[in-house]
């Protein structure tokens, strides 16, 4: 998925596992201008849910 993850208002990368590894995490890979960087994990096992739950435009949980 591409989104402004950091706020800088540039698409970045974000994957739900790597996807050199497949290690499941939350990994993102920050967009600088002219590519993208390493990449890290942002955060380990999401579980199946996260990405089904509605969000505000301020990206918080509604429900």
């Amino acid at each position: 998925m591409l989104i402004d993850i950091n706020g800088d208002g540039l698409p970045d990368r974000v994957f739900d596992s790597n996807p050199k590894t497949d290690q499941q995490g939350f990994f993102v890979y920050l967009n600088t201008g002219d590519g993208f960087d390493n990449g890290k994990q942002w955060q380990a096992n999401l579980g199946d849910n996260w990405k089904n739950r509605p969000t505000n435009a301020n990206g918080e949980i509604l429900c």
